[in-house]
């Protein structure tokens, strides 16, 4: 049986990829390998200064690409919906195996707060959380409610402002 470079490479990387992406280069040094970025990810590295091409990143912001497509990804499919990538909070020299990424609904007033998605490592134990809260059918109806009334507002202003002293 002849294994390829391709396949022993998917089989020494598939458990960090599993596990979070933590430093897979680290593990990897000598080993040259092509990771297509996402839209998204070349848009954020392109909002940084930074090439967008995975090659032409550090070790650092390879790590942190990876780490943001890969908690955006877990928010979005939990809930079902795109999110709006607003920063990235990498591990403290407390606690380098916690990163964070602070989001938002694509549908939220701006001046709401983000929501924050973690990726947390502990003892090879790789979990995640986030405080994003889906809008409750009373929030969306206030949100309704509150829509209507200013654009109600702006058609009585328009309509007197027409009317003739």
């Amino acid at each position: 049986m002849h294994i390829t470079g391709a396949l022993v490479l998917a089989l020494l990387t598939g458990p960090f990829l599993s596990a979070g992406l933590s430093s897979l280069s680290a593990f990897l040094p000598d080993t040259e390998f092509h990771i297509p970025l996402t839209d998204r990810q070349k848009e954020i590295l392109r909002e940084q200064g930074l090439p967008e091409i995975y090659e032409e990143l550090t070790a650092a912001q390879r790590d942190m690409i990876l780490s943001i497509e890969q908690l955006l990804e877990k928010v979005e499919d939990k809930y079902g919906k795109e999110m709006v990538f607003e920063s990235y909070q990498p591990g403290t020299e407390e606690d380098p195996d916690t990163v964070s990424v602070q989001f938002r609904d694509p549908d939220w007033d701006r001046s709401q707060p983000n929501a924050t998605v973690t990726r947390k490592e502990e003892n090879g134990i790789v979990s995640f959380y986030d405080d994003y809260a889906v809008p409750s059918e009373g929030r969306q109806l206030k949100i309704l409610l509150t829509e209507t009334a200013l654009e109600l507002a702006e058609i009585i202003q328009s309509s007197f402002s027409s009317v003739p002293a």
